[in-house]
């Protein structure tokens, strides 16, 4: 088994090593709390890797992930290899070394702790769930194996290189499972609460497991609600609301920067105010059939959110809930609803009567956009994250354009505005410190419509765009004197 581990593991390696035509496509998008981007590992596994290291999906028996540091002399000392064995896994002729790799991780995870090939170093949880670093005896090679009721994930990587061995060391213990076997920790001791005749609110939470169940029900009642903050700031991973709750309150898991999966209740009606700011490591959102709103700020800040589903029963999104969402690449919208509507394959999303234009998905790789005809109002933070769009030109059916709509336009050079828009940059945001934040006294105050100091304002003369554009000293051309140099 010791030559059969060997060989796959060189294999592997190579296979990573020489095959960057198998390099991920998912964007590379450093958050706050590191320099750091997530991967998702197929379909239930997800962590995170430092920005300089490349990221390879090899083919094999099993689901495997190459981890690569291109800039280290040698390839084979710098390339790690993530890999999930599913329990029941079909071993098809030739798969003697899945067998061997099968046989190792369970031995380990059972309490073995020298099999002969690998000698434990250490036992520890990631994400509440058994871990194992081991050495591989005279091979120059760490394993860490996770088990999860019977699948087991493991990382293999070489130890020549001490500083790229502890980086993924590190990479190991962001591992996360969106769906986990292992039952999660439900235990009514670990809340602050409150109760009625309606039933019980969950006012704090006390517990020191990342993984969390709410209790359905408390001293014999249902919990209904989750109050105002509950979760503020909490370090959990992994939480799921009971259906019996139908309220969850404003800012309830604001800056849980560590929350990776939360599962709403069926019976919720509102995304509150705030409910998931600054969730940066958030990576989908289901929203249940049923809520018809989202509260401003409500998903503000959530950096690693790629999709997000909207169901029919959806009516009202509120300002403020796109911004820093750098990795949302579209939207989808449940049949049969009637307040919103797609374009571009789920890339810009419109009210369904096409006068607001919501949000503009970030990093797509066009160089100039044109607002629909009929977009009256683009709203404050409208543009996600680009890197390739340089001009915006604006229909004259719009009227007004909001504080920081172009905030995200990293490389924006020419807004084209008509005479039509005599409304720009009233919103309830200020700026401190270059952080933008809401206005504690939520007062309308006046915010340039674009940061991007080059860029040039092109409106007809005495507009609204020009008098906004003199304001804050920003390049203002008129109509005419732009169509006399092209």
């Amino acid at each position: 088994m010791k030559i059969r581990l060997f060989s796959l593991l060189t294999a592997l390696l190579l296979i990573c090593a020489a095959c960057p035509a198998l390099a991920r496509s998912s964007q590379k998008t450093a958050i706050p709390l590191g320099d750091v981007y997530p991967v998702n590992a197929g379909d239930n596994a997800w962590f995170e890797v430092p920005m300089a290291l490349d990221v390879y999906e090899t083919p094999g028996s099993f689901p495997v992930i190459g981890v690569v540091d291109p800039s280290a002399e040698e390839q084979l000392a710098a390339n790690a290899v993530f890999a999930h064995i599913p329990e029941g896994l079909v071993l098809q002729r030739g798969d003697m070394d899945v067998r061997g790799f099968m046989e190792e991780g369970r031995l380990v995870l059972s309490g073995t702790e020298d099999t002969g090939v690998s000698r434990v170093i250490e036992r520890y949880t990631i994400n509440d769930l058994p871990a194992v670093r081991v050495e591989m005896l005279g091979q120059g090679y760490e394993m860490i194996w996770v088990g999860d009721c019977g699948d087991m994930y493991f990382f293999m990587y070489p130890t020549a290189d001490e500083a790229f061995a502890q980086t993924i060391r590190e990479t190991a213990t962001t591992l996360h499972l969106v769906e986990s076997r292992t039952a999660p920790v439900c235990n009514p001791e670990d809340y602050i609460w409150t109760d009625d005749e309606t039933g019980v609110t969950i006012a704090g939470y006390t517990g020191t497991a990342t993984r969390i169940a709410i209790p359905p029900e408390i001293g014999g009642k249902p919990v209904v609600a989750l109050n105002d903050a509950a979760f503020y700031e909490a370090d959990v991973t992994w939480v799921s609301v009971p259906d019996s709750v139908t309220r969850i309150g404003r800012y309830c898991f604001s800056g849980c920067t560590l929350l990776q999966t939360l599962r709403l209740p069926a019976g919720l009606k509102e995304i509150s105010e705030g409910m998931l700011e600054s969730c940066m490591r958030l990576y989908a959102l289901d929203i249940p059939e049923g809520v018809t709103s989202i509260g401003e700020y409500a998903i503000w800040c959530n950096f690693y959110l790629t999709e997000l589903h909207l169901p029919a029963s959806l009516t009202d999104i509120a300002g403020f809930n796109f911004v820093s969402c750098d990795c949302l690449e579209r939207f989808t919208i449940a049949d049969g609803n009637t307040a919103y509507k797609l374009l571009d394959n789920g890339k810009v999303l419109l009210t369904a009567d096409g006068k607001r234009l919501v949000h503009y998905c970030a990093y797509q790789s066009r160089g100039m956009y044109i607002v629909p005809a009929g977009v009256e109002v683009i709203p404050a933070f409208a543009f996600g994250r680009q890197e390739s769009l340089r001009t915006v030109i604006v229909p004259d059916s719009a009227t007004a354009i909001e504080g920081g709509a172009f905030l995200s336009v990293m490389y924006l050079q020419s807004i084209v505005i008509p005479a039509s828009v005599t409304s720009l940059g009233r919103t309830r945001v200020i700026l401190q410190d270059g952080i933008l934040l809401p206005s504690p006294e939520n007062a309308p105050v006046d915010v340039t419509i674009s940061i991007c100091v080059d860029a040039v304002i092109i409106a007809p003369e005495g507009s609204a765009a020009q008098a906004h554009a003199e304001r804050f000293n920003l390049i203002f051309e008129a109509v005419q004197a732009a169509e006399n140099t092209n």
